[in-house]
């Protein structure tokens, strides 16, 4: 018979699960320390949440597996087109002839450059191609928009080596790329300028959760400035600090500490590392300050935990 306290940590398990079922990717499982299954399946839910938040935009994206009427665009190993359709070459507003053997990273803002490069790489090493790779992009049109995007990239092997073979949707489905020599007449036609803001309004959204991924990935050292990372990420200060707040329900500063606090405790836990490499690791400027914040958040100092895995 299960006690009251494990009653309630299997109901934070349901919880947890519920919260997935209807797309909130935000909530988390609050690990306590505790070394058995319940544990082990909650903090495996934190990692499918934190991988499911990374590809998800918006209702019935990633999961579409027939998609209809996709752009399609082929390229080989040195990211060189080889292969578009007219989906494609419609949506970036280009002749075929003036993408095909031309890089497609002349056509990708430079974030999305560095990001699927840095995919592209990891996946290829593995040599799988029968998992097709998540991926958000954002095409550079001849007109100069940013067509934010969202798609499937499929690895081939071929006796030539490598090819890419990618398929997706604009974000935002619309008749008519947003020509920015027109300016847009607020009194003529209303519904075109709903879209607009619509589009740039995911758009933000898509840039906030750049903005949490590179959290992710900076958790061994301390962030830029809100200015700095607003530039970066092509927003204003505003809109990453509110919109932040609004899909994780915190602040940036705030998820950035309490992850390395987190991953710190996991360190603690289950690596032999001394107290102050844990600290160092994950950017603690040094073993005090990193054991009072420590303590501030999980209740106890880090060398409790490390006595009770010694």
């Amino acid at each position: 018979m299960k006690n009251s306290g494990e009653d309630i940590r299997y109901e934070n398990l349901r919880n947890m699960i519920l919260e997935l079922a209807i797309g909130n990717f935000a909530h988390r499982f609050q690990p306590e320390g505790y070394q058995d299954h319940i544990e082990k399946l909650g903090l495996m839910l934190n990692l499918l949440a934190e991988e499911l938040s990374g590809f998800f935009i918006h209702p019935g994206s990633f999961g579409l597996k027939e998609l209809a009427d996709p752009y399609v665009f082929m390229m080989d190993s040195e990211l060189k087109i080889s292969g578009v359709n007219r989906r494609f070459t419609d949506l970036l507003k280009y002749s075929r002839s003036d993408l095909i053997g031309n890089p497609i990273t002349d056509f990708m803002t430079e974030q999305t450059i560095d990001y699927l490069t840095d995919h592209l790489k990891a996946h290829s090493k593995t040599q799988q191609t029968f998992s097709p790779i998540r991926l958000l992009i954002s095409f550079i049109s001849n007109y100069g928009n940013i067509m934010e995007c969202w798609g499937y990239c499929h690895l081939l092997q071929s006796a030539n080596g490598m090819y890419y073979f990618f398929r997706g949707l604009p974000i935002i489905e619309k008749n008519d790329p947003i020509d920015p020599s027109k300016n847009i007449d607020q009194n003529s036609d209303i519904t075109d300028a709903s879209s607009f803001r619509t589009l740039q309004f995911q758009a933000d959204i898509l840039r906030v959760r750049k903005v949490h991924q590179y959290i992710l990935l900076n958790l061994h050292q301390s962030l830029p400035p809100i200015p700095v990372m607003a530039r970066q990420f092509n927003l204003n200060e505003f809109k990453l600090k509110k919109g932040f707040k609004e899909l994780y329900n915190t602040t940036i500063f705030k998820f950035h500490l309490e992850r390395r606090l987190e991953m710190a405790k996991v360190m603690i836990k289950n690596t032999p590392a001394s107290l102050k490499i844990v600290a160092k690791k994950y950017g603690f400027r040094n073993y005090s300050h990193f054991s009072k914040v420590f303590k501030t958040k999980h209740g106890k100092k880090p060398s409790y935990y490390k006595k009770k895995r010694n």
